[in-house]
């Protein structure tokens, strides 16, 4: 009985999130990229199941993650009450220097789109797995 309802609930709540708006411009990305090639419907397919492996990869590992965080809840809350003090007052004021503009970052996220392309071409099946991987 608690098997059934684990797996009911594993169910329902991936469907609810699969209709979500974040991830749902996200399968829409990713169904464009892996139908591409749409002269090929065995590639096609194929880039769909690595993508769907990728995809369920990082919901396994982020559920390993979240459940490995709180068994452990007792330990990370001994080591905040512990430590944090001690890492919270170096960390503000970093935070402070960003903020007044003390410290300046030069950063460039600026993204050619004839770059990407020929990086997905080289890429090939391994950029399905890798978009399933990234994309929550």
């Amino acid at each position: 009985m608690e098997f059934t309802l684990a797996i009911f609930t594993s169910v329902y709540l991936g469907l609810i999130t699969s209709i979500s708006p974040c991830p749902l411009a996200t399968n829409i990305v990713a169904i464009s990229y892996i139908s591409k090639e749409i002269t090929h419907p065995g590639l096609v397919f194929l880039r769909g199941v690595i993508y769907s492996i990728g995809r369920s990869i990082a919901y396994i590992l982020v559920g390993f993650i979240v459940i490995k965080a709180l068994l452990d809840a007792p330990y990370i809350s001994h080591f905040i009450q512990k430590y944090m003090g001690k890492i919270l007052g170096p960390v503000l004021i970093v935070v402070g220097m960003f903020l007044l503009e003390w410290i300046k970052l030069n950063l460039n996220f600026s993204v050619k789109t004839e770059k990407l392309n020929q990086k997905g071409k080289i890429i090939g099946l391994w950029g399905s797995f890798l978009l399933g991987v990234r994309g929550r």
